[in-house]
């Protein structure tokens, strides 16, 4: 028997064929009956959506005209109630009451419970404004009052609109049956509540499904991150394929060869390198995501048409003789063995091939924040807001990213809502390496990077704030080599204070004075010396380490929710506790160096670069107070308080 992922999967695919081959069938049909296409509304995902209207050209001109609304979801399909089937029952009850169709709006692979439908929204617009700012149409057919609304009071509110300008609405389920009477009436309001219970347990079932996929390790997004595939090189169909992809057409598929698994993405054999350099680029901070951006992209004509491309110098040797090579203008590329230059370029959607697309600032941020290239899987919980459902940080957030805004919480990785499991793919990035991209990242935050001349590091920036006005102060290098730190309240005109600068070494010799005199405890080892241990191992145990402490930190914004009940989260906690003390067990806390390394802060403080030093101070101080040039206040966070109990 297969796996629950791998059925769950066969479900979800099967379906969308369906839905396509509605699609397919009825674009086959509406022509035979006469009718033409007039508009497509929206259309995607390789025609699993499809959002249209035809029109019947010279129809109704004796007879009540009337319109068709056809419908299928993503969920409940053809069979019984396929597009073309729909069309059918409709234009036979429409014959039975005198009238002609005129207009089919069809709408496919969209949710009966979203009112944002575009061809529902035209329809009902069409049908109540009409010629001579009235209605000229005498119904609305529908299959089943599922297909109009699968939401009460959608249904009802839809229904008013339409009797408000004298439109019958029919269900072709119950024809015979006069929605204004009072059992028309009972059947609409049953008709809607039985939708919306479907609705919630399906919605209920596929969070179920989503959460177990995710506890298994499988993703659940459709559509592998750029720098994975599906590895089904010999039936790919992937932007990134075909005159891309060296391995596109081989028998030999890449997920048999890296996992035997389908349903587990695999490294793409181009882009996982442009991914390493995206991250290599990041990890140095001199670098913005523009600037990234840039240096990924294909040149544009006009500097390739000026730039001799045999100037080349080799960053990389890869496998099979390739290699990565940097440009005269500072872009990255592959090389191949026979000395063609291949350009790297992100995936976009589905579809839509396009040789000359460019990497943007977004795309890269999104890219470098996802915990996925370091071994995890995210399920992110779906609630309803206003009758609505939303899904909670769509992008995710790193608390390691907000560190200079906000403390940060117990589960380093942890998202609001979202829980980390340890994923089945091959990772791509070690999780140091993750966390100091996002550590550099977040501080960046105050000081963005610029390529035109030497990054100053200003260590108090963010933190250092005027004790006048409250308004934090930036660095500013001044018209010299001086470096200043400059009240922002008084650069923007939003503060009165009487001075604007004050030179930045004399404040840092007394702030940095107080952080050397830190003593680190021994108790702080067991949770401090893990994360400097290396090794494949290591990743291991802090991959799971940190997906563990992710849960339980979700569980209890879920039990704060009433999403989980106090039993379920006690459960919860339960598991996760036991399972960080195994992990503890496994991790030797012995390395005599490191301890004794740690007993002296004040070498390891002396060691420390600025960039490393502005990390520490984030650390230990929430806000440093300068009045006058002078250091008068210190907020210390929660875990260093007793090392400084005279500030």
């Amino acid at each position: 028997m297969a796996p629950i992922p791998s059925l769950l999967s066969m479900q979800t695919d099967q379906l969308e064929t369906e839905v396509r081959q509605d699609v397919i069938e009825i674009r086959q049909e509406l022509p035979k009956l006469g009718y033409r296409l007039k508009k497509i509304y929206k259309e995607g995902r390789n025609g699993l959506i499809f959002c249209a209207l035809y029109e019947l050209p010279g129809g109704g001109e004796e007879a009540e005209r009337a319109i068709a609304y056809p419908r299928v979801s993503m969920y409940q399909q053809s069979g019984n109630h396929s597009l073309a089937t729909q069309v059918r029952q409709i234009l036979t009850v429409a014959e039975e009451r005198d009238e002609v169709i005129t207009r089919v709006y069809v709408e496919a692979g969209v949710s009966g419970a979203d009112s944002r439908r575009p061809a529902f929204q035209a329809m009902m617009r069409d049908a109540t404004h009409g010629e001579e700012n009235g209605s000229n149409y005498a119904a609305v057919i529908c299959y089943d009052l599922y297909r109009i609304y699968r939401s009460l009071m959608g249904l009802v509110n839809s229904y008013e609109i339409l009797s408000e300008q004298g439109i019958d609405l029919v269900s072709a389920a119950a024809k015979d049956t006069d929605l204004n009477s009072r059992f028309g009436k009972l059947l609409m309001y049953l008709r809607g509540i039985m939708g919306e219970m479907y609705l919630d347990d399906l919605s209920r079932t596929v969070t179920d499904n989503k959460y177990k996929r995710a506890m298994e390790g499988y993703s659940n997004a459709s559509i592998a991150p750029f720098g994975y595939c599906r590895g089904n090189c010999f039936q790919c169909t992937d932007n990134q394929g075909a005159g891309y992809c060296p391995r596109f057409g081989i028998r030999q598929d890449l997920w048999r060869a890296l996992g035997d698994d389908p349903k587990v993405f695999v490294p793409h054999p181009i882009d996982r390198h442009a991914f390493g350099i995206a991250t290599d680029l990041h990890v140095t901070g001199d670098f913005s995501d523009a600037d990234i951006a840039r240096r990924l992209s294909r040149p544009f004509p006009d500097a390739m048409e000026q730039m001799n491309l045999d100037n080349r110098v080799v960053v990389e040797p890869l496998e099979e003789g390739r290699a990565i090579v940097q440009l005269e203008d500072d872009t990255f590329a592959l090389q191949h063995p026979g000395g063609e230059l291949q350009f790297f370029r992100p995936q976009g959607r589905p579809g839509c091939k396009d040789p000359n697309r460019r990497f943007s600032k977004d795309t890269i941020r999104d890219m470098l924040q996802n915990p996925y290239y370091a071994g995890f899987v995210v399920y992110r919980q779906q609630q309803k807001v206003r009758g609505k459902r939303e899904q909670h940080h769509k992008r995710f957030k790193s608390p390691l990213s907000e560190m200079s805004r906000r403390e940060r919480g117990d589960a380093r990785l942890a998202g609001e809502h979202g829980m980390l499991f340890p994923g089945l793919h091959i990772p791509l990035i070690e999780v140091e390496q993750f966390e100091r991209s996002q550590q550099v990242r977040g501080l960046k935050g105050y000081n963005p990077s610029n390529a035109t001349y030497t990054r100053r590091i200003y260590p108090l920036s963010g933190v250092l704030k005027c004790h006048r006005c409250g308004e934090t102060f930036r660095g500013n290098a001044g018209n010299g080599d001086v470096r200043y730190y400059e009240d922002s309240g008084v650069a923007r005109g939003i503060s009165d204070c009487p001075q604007r600068m004050f030179k930045a070494n004399q404040i840092e010799e007394v702030v940095f004075a107080r952080v050397n005199q830190l003593q680190i405890p021994e108790a702080w080892d067991a949770e401090i010396l893990p994360f400097l241990r290396e090794g494949p191992e290591w990743n291991e145990l802090r991959r799971e380490r940190l997906a563990v402490q992710s849960r339980l930190s979700a569980g209890r914004e879920m039990l704060k929710d009433d999403i989980l009940s106090k039993g379920e989260f006690k459960e919860l906690q339960r598991r996760c506790e036991r399972r960080l003390e195994s992990l503890e067990r496994e991790v030797h806390t012995d390395d005599e160096r490191y301890c004794a390394l740690l007993r002296y802060f004040s070498r390891l403080w002396k060691a420390a670069t600025e960039e490393e030093r502005k990390g520490i101070i984030r650390c230990i101080f929430l806000n440093i107070w300068l009045k006058d040039g002078e250091v008068v206040g210190y907020d210390v966070r929660e875990p260093f308080a007793n090392f400084f109990p005279g500030l």
